[in-house]
């Protein structure tokens, strides 16, 4: 009888931990692709240095 209730055990911990896992390994998907969203969108040329060209050009005059 202990064995078996030994193996019950073993069987429900292991589906909770498979559970555990995939549950973390969605949110880690989707926050991978949630990155790759913003650094495609900051790739672009940032204003920050447009706006220091500009001042350089206007001090250089």
């Amino acid at each position: 009888m202990l064995q078996i209730l030994n193996w019950l055990c073993l069987i429900s911990v292991s589906f909770l931990s498979f559970q555990v896992f995939s549950y973390m390994c969605k949110d880690a998907i989707k926050l991978y692709k949630s990155i790759m969203k913003t650094k495609k969108v900051y790739s672009k040329k940032t204003v920050i240095p447009m706006v220091t060209d500009e001042l350089l050009k206007k001090v250089a005059k």
